[in-house]
């Protein structure tokens, strides 16, 4: 059973897919293909990048299944609670891989 979103929750999970997903991967292959950086969660570094991918592959279809089953109670507060939580994630991890709080790309 697929469940169907709201588009305002639907465009909110692809940025939300975009940054946590997407910007995390790159730029934490980006960081770790230069050789200079590694992954300093050890569960991660454990599972290699291959495993990172499968770990996020996972949640991200458990959000998504559970985000229709809130959206099907009529809950768009917790959705976008969710949402905004796992967009500012994102945010900070790519910030995070770029250097902006110390290590990373450019520093």
């Amino acid at each position: 059973m697929k469940p169907k979103l709201d588009n305002s929750i639907t465009i909110y999970l692809m940025i939300a897919f975009a940054l946590f997903y997407v910007g995390d991967l790159v730029t934490t292959y980006v960081a770790l293909s230069s050789g200079n950086f590694y992954e300093t969660n050890v569960l991660l570094a454990r599972t290699g990048f291959i495993g990172t991918l499968i770990l996020k592959t996972i949640f991200f279809l458990v959000m998504f299944f559970y985000l229709g089953t809130l959206e099907a109670q009529n809950k768009k507060v917790e959705c976008g609670l969710i949402l905004g939580a796992v967009m500012a994630i994102g945010v900070f991890m790519v910030f995070n891989n770029f250097g902006f709080f110390g290590g990373g790309l450019w520093t």
